[in-house]
């Protein structure tokens, strides 16, 4: 198979982690227990999202799918709540290590900032949630009045996102890497790694062009 020819949207969090195929959307539901530590909390519940993913997956997609799976990219601003990266770092590393390896489909994963996910779809990238239903609703015809936490809305719109991808009608670029000068984000853009700079070795006492001379 030459590429991706199926899409998942996901709206990744750990108390409602929302979900789209093209037939469903869902929301995984966790909470958080006094009798455990905090890492041991993320662990158990980044790993019960990932089991009941690959149940999603399996039920609305065949073995033989490649799957573009669209999620939106972690706030890394954030100070707190669902998206504090402490938080969204465990979830994000079961993504991309855990899930794939449970999979007989191929996964693709694609990051789309928030911002970017709303323009596309209603036209404004900081429009309210509870107002976005109606825009979608006018635009798609798709209605989420039943979705509180706008979890299946935002997971939706990932996975139109991703058709639109799949279909060419827009172009995505990916997430561009702190640290990475104007070279290194274009060649992470086209391939999705960047290569290790040349070590340098270090020149020898006698190579300085320069002198220090001993003070009197």
């Amino acid at each position: 198979m030459s590429g991706p020819s199926a899409v998942c949207g996901a709206d990744p969090s750990l108390r409602g982690f929302g979900v789209s195929s093209s037939k469903e959307q869902i929301v995984i539901k966790t909470e958080p227990s006094d009798l455990e530590t905090p890492s041991g909390n993320l662990l158990r519940r980044s790993q019960e999202i990932i089991a009941k993913l690959v149940i999603f997956i399996n039920h609305n997609y065949s073995k033989d799918d490649e799957i573009l799976m669209v999620i939106e990219a972690p706030v890394l601003n954030a100070t707190g709540g669902a998206h504090h990266p402490y938080e969204c770092g465990w979830l994000y590393c079961e993504l991309y290590t855990r899930l794939p390896s449970m999979l007989d489909q191929k996964l693709h994963i694609i990051e789309v900032p928030t911002s970017t996910l709303r323009k596309w779809a209603v036209g404004r990238g900081n429009m309210p949630k509870d107002q976005m239903k109606l825009e979608v609703y006018k635009k798609f015809g798709k209605e989420f009045e039943l979705d509180p936490g706008a979890d299946m809305l935002m997971a939706w719109l990932c996975y139109k996102y991703g058709v639109a991808v799949l279909e060419k009608s827009i172009q995505h670029t990916p997430i561009a890497r702190r640290g990475l000068g104007k070279g290194k984000k274009e060649q992470h853009a086209k391939t999705g790694s960047v290569k290790s700079p040349k070590k340098r070795t270090p020149k020898s006492p006698s190579s300085n062009t320069g002198s220090i001379t001993k003070p009197e």
